[in-house]
């Protein structure tokens, strides 16, 4: 989380909080003596919000090798000094790679959102029975 909030207060230019994390996949374990290489990327920008990914890899000292452990995605939201949301620089995608996580991206967002929206509908449901 942390990582991936500094990359989302760099764009933004200012304060984000952390809104969600929607995965974090675990694909294999890092062993003692490993060093952790993070990298996080914004890949995709909204109004107010944007989707952060994580992704670690654990590089076996001495050796060049490097193993993928950890993917992670995450929701920031800008936010003034009062913490009212506030918008953010849009995100141009490029490069194949930065297209790809920007539709992928979308993908989760839509999928969060139908989530919210099913909880709701359900309790709403349930406070008439």
């Amino acid at each position: 989380d942390r990582y991936a909030a500094v990359v989302a207060d760099r764009h933004a230019g200012g304060v984000c909080v952390t809104a969600s994390v929607d995965a974090v996949h675990f694909m294999a374990p890092a062993r003692k003596g490993d060093v952790l290489v993070f990298a996080s990327s914004v890949n995709r920008a909204w109004n107010t919000s944007m989707e952060v990914g994580v992704r670690v890899e654990a590089e076996c000292i001495g050796s060049t090798e490097r193993r993928h452990i950890l993917s992670a995605y995450l929701t920031f939201v800008a936010v003034d000094a009062a913490g009212t949301p506030r918008s953010v620089p849009p995100l141009a995608a490029e490069s194949e790679e930065e297209h790809r996580r920007h539709e992928e991206a979308q993908v989760r967002r839509n999928a969060r959102l139908k989530h919210a929206e099913d909880i709701k509908a359900l309790r709403a449901s349930q406070a008439k029975a």
